[in-house]
C-alpha cells in the first residue's frame, strides 16, 4: 500500500516537473489548491502541499507568483545537471555593511523559513506551521531585492 502511494506520488511530482519545463509558470490559488499556467499550455492544478514538498525538497522554487524548475529539478527530471550558479538562483544584491554598500551572492532559492519549517523543535513539531511557512514565503517573495 505504503510502495502504491509512493509510487502514486512520483507520478504527480514528475508530471509537475514536466510541465515546469516549458518555463516559469504563473502560481495561481484556487482555493486549496494552485493552478500553475505556462504560456502556450493548458492549466495544471495541484495541491498546495505538493508545491510546498516539492519547494522544500530543492526541486521548485517559487518567487512571487511564479515557480519554476531548480537545478536539482531539472536533474530530477533528468534535463542534464544544470551551472552550480542556476541550481542555487545565485543573485547579486547590493546589501549595507560598516564600511558601506557591498556587493554580495545570494541563493534566493535557500530559504530560512524552509529550514525552520524542516527543523522540528523539542516536542518533535515543525518550529514553523505550514501557514506560517506560507505566509513568510509570500512576504519573502514580494521583498526580496530590496
Amino acid at each position: 500500500m505504503i510502495k502504491q502511494q509512493n509510487e502514486q506520488n512520483d507520478k504527480h511530482t514528475q508530471r509537475i516537473l514536466a510541465y515546469l519545463t516549458h518555463g516559469r509558470a504563473a502560481l495561481l490559488r484556487d482555493g486549496a489548491d494552485i493552478v500553475l499556467q505556462t504560456s502556450g499550455h493548458k492549466p495544471l492544478r495541484i495541491s498546495a502541499a505538493r508545491l510546498r514538498d516539492m519547494a522544500l525538497r530543492g526541486l521548485v522554487v517559487c518567487s512571487g507568483q511564479s515557480v519554476e524548475l531548480t537545478g536539482t529539478g531539472k536533474a530530477a527530471r533528468g534535463m542534464g545537471q544544470a551551472r552550480p550558479e542556476a541550481q542555487g538562483h545565485i543573485e547579486q544584491v547590493i546589501i549595507e555593511t560598516a564600511s558601506g554598500p557591498q556587493r554580495v551572492a545570494r541563493n534566493s532559492a535557500e530559504s530560512p523559513l524552509a529550514l525552520l519549517y524542516r527543523r522540528k523543535g523539542r516536542d518533535g513539531r515543525s518550529l514553523l506551521s505550514a501557514r506560517e511557512f506560507d505566509a513568510g514565503e509570500r512576504l519573502r517573495g514580494t521583498t526580496r531585492g530590496r
